[in-house]
């Protein structure tokens, strides 16, 4: 059974499992016959503009589309194997469901594609009926289909303070900055807790998160700047703060379009400086008008399945300056299970002016990047001053669209002349890249005194330029007294050929030394589940791990748990990895559900597969699977 909830569709009274004191939105997810699939569609933000191009059903539920300019996006959590369906103006005769390798059998019909989903995915469509031929003009639907989210009471909060306590208004008629941020101090001066947003529309200028503060934004609530130019240069501020947290399945929209072409101002949805062990989980941000997240000289960062959108406009081919997510002279980062689609570098691993001696352990995993305009799909490097990075790791991302899919790029002119800025240690591991749109496959630069070394570019596809007759080779470039040393291409593809040696780039500089070329097949690991329900009271379930490639040695396999089941609650407690011997091809995962007497009808539990920097596997496409746990 399938069903959609609207905005009079929220449960006020039922209780979590860790606060019965406290509301919470809930979904009515105890209906239906146990083992039926289950669909939450989230109510449309009230200033949403339904999409003119695209309709999405799931499991015969309406999802709200949601458009602005050429761009428009649907989100909903489901459980189960659905059925979606995605319905156009005209007759669909061709399209393209990215990223391919997840190979999702999609058919198209009349004007209806159709396609079936049992584990989470973000996925674009584009390309219909030839829409290639005007990149920058071309609709596009990006579609969120997440597992089942925690509520806001299912995580763990000392106190929780809602906007409806707070009496905000939810219309998006009054700027509520200063209510909002004292709530938000009053929570970190008691200890710490929670600032809940029940759906609905809230206007202010820039909010600074502090100590200790969760703010979680429910279904089709969002937080959207208002008109007002803030003297800030971010919309959402994590400022010398620690344990900070902005998660849940609603939105923050920076009013970028209007702030940066009305009122020339350049404002991120996310600004952080010397923040420490923040997160931000399952949110949508929209329209930046600057980088879209940018974190500056902090440590211990999460971004788990957050989904970004700049809504650049044509304007953007000559302007740029919009990045997605940029680490900038930060450490211990992880981007994780993400949507970014940016107006300029998807990705850009910086150093400006760093406090740290040591810049390292960034990792991009399992990722969907999209660029619109300009810049890099996954890159590093535009702007370093006298910086050391290293453990650098870029895995099983699919970067869909980019006009330079990967650039390392040391730039003379972005610092001083005497800066000597080294990055080594950086691995590009079992990533996808579609089609490019600029001038080289590879963007790698080298100058100054500065150094790339140690770099790995392991089971790595390269499609090539849009135009089949523009594929011009990559190049190696230094200036001054740049280095490029001691780098590894092992099964990288550039349009359907081996990189094999110096003949498959165009230049190699006298600056270039220590390139190495190797054809080593790679153990590839993946994990499914069998089935979809488990019952709460004495089912039995697994997820099942798989390898391929080379099996020779044994490994051991990491992975994590998410979705709104807890471990050691709703199901028994494991350890996080799994030894896989010599030979051994698979490796069954149990999960085994903990009975109570609580109705909470369906829980999501998705096993994710992790690489704590191991050279042993790589992590494939179809890199986490789901299971419910079901009380019905």
């Amino acid at each position: 059974m399938a069903f959609g909830c609207t905005s009079d569709a929220f449960d006020e009274t039922a209780p979590t499992s860790e606060d019965t004191s406290e509301t919470t939105q809930t979904f009515d997810v105890t209906a239906g016959k146990s083992g039926a699939p289950v669909v939450v569609a989230y109510p449309a933000a009230l200033n949403a503009k339904k999409s003119k191009t695209f309709s999405v059903k799931v499991n015969g539920t309406t999802v709200p589309v949601e458009e602005d300019r050429r761009i428009s996006f649907a989100q909903f959590a489901f459980a189960g194997e659905v059925t979606v369906e995605v319905k156009l103006e005209e007759n669909v005769n061709s399209f393209t469901l990215s990223p391919e390798a997840y190979n999702i059998d999609a058919k198209a019909d009349g004007k209806t594609i159709k396609f079936s989903l049992k584990r989470p995915r973000k996925l674009i469509l584009h390309e219909v009926n030839g829409g290639q031929s005007d990149f920058v003009n071309e609709r596009r639907l990006f579609l969120f289909a997440d597992p089942i989210h925690q509520t806001a009471g299912q995580i763990a909060a000392n106190k929780r303070v809602r906007a409806s306590d707070l009496k905000l208004d939810t219309k998006g008629e009054k700027d509520e900055t200063a209510a909002i941020q004292q709530a938000i101090d009053d929570l970190s001066a008691s200890g710490g807790g929670m600032l809940v947003f029940e759906a609905g529309l809230y206007k202010s200028q820039s909010i600074f998160l502090r100590d200790d503060v969760t703010v979680y934004l429910e279904g089709g609530a969002r937080l959207q700047a208002s008109n007002t130019p803030s003297p800030e240069d971010g919309f959402i501020k994590f400022y010398r703060v620690d344990n900070a947290r902005l998660m849940g399945p609603g939105s923050v929209d920076a009013n970028g379009i209007y702030l940066r072409y009305q009122q020339d101002k350049s404002f991120s949805i996310i600004r952080a400086d010397e923040a420490t062990n923040c997160r931000i989980q399952d949110v949508t941000l929209l329209d930046p008008a600057a980088f879209a997240v940018w974190v500056r000289d902090s440590d211990r960062w999460t971004m788990y399945n957050t989904k970004q959108i700049d809504f650049a406009n044509k304007d953007l081919e000559d302007t740029g300056g919009e990045d997605g997510v940029d680490p900038d002279a930060s450490r211990n980062f992880l981007i994780e299970n993400s949507f970014i689609y940016a107006g300029d570098d998807a990705v850009a691993i910086k150093g400006i002016t760093p406090t740290w001696p040591l810049i390292d352990n960034i990792t991009l995993r399992n990722n969907v990047v999209f660029n619109s305009a300009l810049g890099a799909g996954l890159g590093m490097g535009s702007q370093l001053e006298n910086t050391h990075f290293e453990n650098i790791t870029f895995e099983n991302n699919d970067v869909v669209r980019a006009r330079f899919p990967v650039t390392l790029a040391m730039r003379e002119f972005t610092s001083a002349d005497n800066d000597a800025p080294l990055v080594e240690s950086v691995q590009y591991r079992n990533n996808r890249f579609g089609t490019s749109r600029g001038s080289a496959i590879f963007d790698i630069f080298a100058a100054r005194s500065g150094v790339f070394r140690d770099v790995l570019f392991h089971n790595m596809v390269f499609e090539g330029h849009q135009d089949g007759s523009f594929n011009n080779l990559p190049t190696l470039e230094t200036a001054q007294d740049g280095k490029i040393k001691d780098w590894t291409f092992d099964r990288t593809t550039l349009y359907g050929r081996l990189i094999v040696d110096e003949t498959s780039f165009e230049v190699v500089d006298p600056g270039v030394s220590g390139l190495k070329y190797k054809n080593t097949e790679p153990t590839i690991v993946t994990v499914r589940s069998e089935q979809t329900h488990v019952k709460e009271n004495g089912g039995k379930a697994e997820f099942v791990i798989r390898r391929s490639g080379d099996l020779s040695e044994g490994t051991v396999v990491y992975f994590t748990y998410h979705g709104s089941a807890k471990r050691g609650v709703d199901f028994e407690d494991r350890d996080g990895f799994a030894w896989m011997g010599p030979g051994q091809e698979e490796e069954g995962i149990k999960l085994v559900p903990i009975a109570d007497s609580n109705k909470e009808g369906v829980e999501s539990v998705v096993l994710s597969l992790t690489n704590r920097h191991s050279s042993d596997y790589m992590i494939g496409a179809d890199y986490h699977a789901m299971i419910a746990i079901d009380d019905r």
